[in-house]
């Protein structure tokens, strides 16, 4: 980035490396308009063999040591081709900056939305911690800024920070809104926030209604949820602080009424492992449980490669930190399926170069982790072509020459593979049931 300093965020300077990655994304993230061509052609460009996956098989890169890791997920799935009423999938992927510009989230969202159902935009932040948030279906318009606290920077003594790891907070003019896109029916609107001693209030308007006070003072220090039902459509809502003390809020949820498939999208850019640590167990199983999602993707690794480059942690002290986040997270909901998606290729993790025995190490400890604790594993190294991919994806415009990141049309690839995998998984699942005994009815009468 130069000399200059890095721009700030909520105070705070951004990471360095992010400051890097954001601008050399920025060039693909224009073309977002023109991905799926990007993604028709890439198939039919010269590459070394090894490089690439073999595409009649992805599946081949998710990992399941037991058929039930995702049968959760894939029975609420089933329900919601069905076509049942109010069906609706709900999947919450936390990731670091590999998720981020909800690049490869989307990939696989407008995929699922596309066979499935558009289930709405899921959960949204009040405002972006960073210039890489982003939420393709309903990106939030900040008028006037809150104060906020990011999980990484570990600054909340109670350890609240809300489903997405970000802690908002306003007294008076603080404002965001929020226009859902053309053709997603929109019906319901849930404002996530605390109430707590001294509490101020919050204007939730709809459209051009009246706006609804919601009230945010309490004895104790709690957090509550306010739902609007709203007529099937396109809306805007707007969040407002509305004085007499100080608010928290965490973020909203936007949601049709199915069926269909929801996917959020929780990155937390510059994020290591541990630091979803600093989440307070009870009130992150709270915000997990009653986001009732059937699927948690985690998408964590990235940035620990330097630290384990550095020397600044083993493979046992990182297999036991992806041990703690996933018991922590899986806590508030243990009946929902999980996957953990493996590190990307790397060149390079903050200043330190990566070598392939970095990556293949943590990678390991990750698929391990993931099969002991009952999650399945999509392994995306193996997914670029493995050893040395990240520098033929850069030669096929897959890579950022950051030498951290995918691209754009990287990150499409992959949530085309992940998608890919996820449905062959899916059908199997559906053939399996079939194939089970069928209730006998006989000797039963009907009346």
């Amino acid at each position: 980035m130069g000399s200059g300093a890095s721009p700030a965020v909520g105070g705070s300077p951004l990471p360095e490396t992010l400051v890097r990655y954001q601008n050399a994304d920025a060039r693909v993230t224009s073309q977002y308009g023109r991905l799926p061509a990007l993604l028709r052609t890439a198939g039919s460009a010269r590459r070394d063999e090894s490089a690439r996956p073999d595409p009649l098989s992805p599946a081949s890169w998710l990992v399941s040591a037991d058929e039930s890791h995702l049968s959760y997920f894939y029975r609420s799935l089933a329900a919601t081709e069905r076509g049942e009423p109010g069906a609706l999938t709900r999947v919450s992927q936390m990731g670091d900056s590999s998720a981020g510009l909800d690049q490869l989230p989307h990939a696989i969202r407008s995929r699922m939305q596309e066979r499935f159902g558009d289930g709405g935009a899921g959960f949204v932040l009040l405002q972006p911690h960073s210039r890489s948030y982003v939420n393709r279906l309903a990106q939030p318009r900040v008028t006037r800024d809150w104060r906020f606290c990011f999980i990484i920077r570990g600054c909340r003594s109670d350890g609240r920070y809300g489903l997405g790891g970000v802690s908002f907070a306003g007294r008076g003019s603080s404002t965001t809104s929020y226009h859902t896109r053309r053709g997603s029916p929109i019906s319901k609107f849930e404002l996530w926030y605390a109430a707590g001693p001294g509490g101020g209030r919050i204007s939730v308007r709809v459209d051009r209604r009246e706006p609804t006070i919601v009230h945010t003072d309490a004895k104790r220090l709690e957090d509550r949820w306010r739902s609007f039902r709203v007529t099937p459509g396109r809306h805007r809502f707007r969040v407002r602080a509305a004085g007499g003390g100080t608010v928290r809020a965490y973020g909203v949820v936007l949601e049709t009424d199915g069926p269909g498939v929801v996917w959020d999208t929780l990155s937390m850019y510059g994020a290591f492992t541990p630091r979803v640590l600093n989440q307070d167990p009870d009130h992150i199983a709270t915000q997990l449980r009653h986001r009732d999602s059937d699927l948690l993707i985690l998408n964590y690794g990235g940035n620990d490669l330097g630290r384990y480059a550095a020397g600044r942690v083993t493979v046992a002290k990182f297999e036991a930190e992806t041990r703690q986040v996933i018991r922590l997270l899986r806590r508030g909901k243990p009946s929902m399926s999980c996957l953990v998606m493996g590190i990307n290729d790397h060149l390079k993790s903050g200043h330190r170069p990566i070598r392939p025995k970095h990556v293949e190490a943590l990678l390991e400890a990750q698929r391990r982790v993931a099969l002991v604790e009952g999650c399945a594993f999509f392994d995306t190294y193996q997914a670029m072509g493995g050893r040395g991919s990240f520098r033929r994806w850069m030669r096929r415009g897959m890579a950022s020459y950051d030498r951290v990141h995918l691209t754009a049309k990287g990150r499409y690839e992959i949530g085309k593979q992940v998608y890919t995998a996820l449905m062959k998984g899916f059908d199997s699942y559906q053939k399996r049931q079939l194939k089970l005994p069928q209730p006998s009815y006989a000797g039963l009468t009907v009346e």
